[in-house]
């Protein structure tokens, strides 16, 4: 509390405290707000952390990021591991944009990891390899008398394009007012942001 409130520490054996120009970034996955009304949360501390707040989504619910923090982690990790990184399969691409990822991005990390320190020296990573326990080996990869219903869209993908077709037709009506789209749609403005960063659109670009 005092490092916070006053930007100065006292170490031990010292007499005089020391002046500190530090940011602090804390984070977690319980709202604070609630621990706070329960009294598992001391008031004080959380106002002197609640200053700029950041929402991050889950994962599961930015799908749009998933392939760019995949790429990212693979990159990144082949030059520690000395693995070549080519890239994914189209199978790898689908089942990492279907996974629910209750892991969240550690799991997302750790899985690239994994598939990296087991691959071979081609550099593709491939659904399998991504998702050992999770895939069959005879569903690793589709055949090729497969790839004729690849035009065929799962659920969840249906879904997902139904969902930003809908929220980009509200919007539109709306002429991009938050407020009103939320009434629309039966949403709260919260709900209607976080659908408008989940599927990447600009509520300023449905302005009239």
């Amino acid at each position: 509390m005092r490092v916070l409130q006053e930007r100065e520490i006292l170490p031990v054996g010292a007499t005089q405290p020391i002046k500190v120009d530090v940011r602090i970034i804390a984070a977690t996955h319980r709202s604070l707000q609630d621990e706070v009304a329960r009294g598992r949360f001391r008031q004080d501390l959380f106002y002197r952390l609640h200053v700029i707040p950041i929402h991050a989504p889950a994962l599961r619910d930015r799908p749009q990021d998933i392939l760019y923090l995949a790429s990212l982690f693979a990159s990144r990790l082949s030059q520690k591991l000395g693995k070549p990184f080519a890239g994914f399969t189209p199978h790898a691409e689908k089942s990492l944009q279907l996974h629910s990822w209750p892991g969240n991005v550690r799991e997302l990390e750790n899985r690239v990891e994994q598939a990296l320190a087991l691959s071979d020296q081609k550099g593709y990573l491939t659904a399998k390899s991504l998702f050992p326990d999770l895939i069959d080996d005879n569903e690793a990869e589709p055949a090729e008398s497969d790839k004729l219903s690849s035009n065929v869209p799962t659920f969840f993908e249906a879904k997902i394009s139904f969902e930003k077709s809908y929220l980009e037709k509200v919007l539109l009506v709306a002429r991009g007012n938050i407020s009103r789209a939320a009434k629309l749609a039966s949403k709260s403005r919260t709900e209607v942001y976080t659908l408008i960063r989940k599927h990447g659109l600009a509520a300023g670009n449905f302005k009239k």
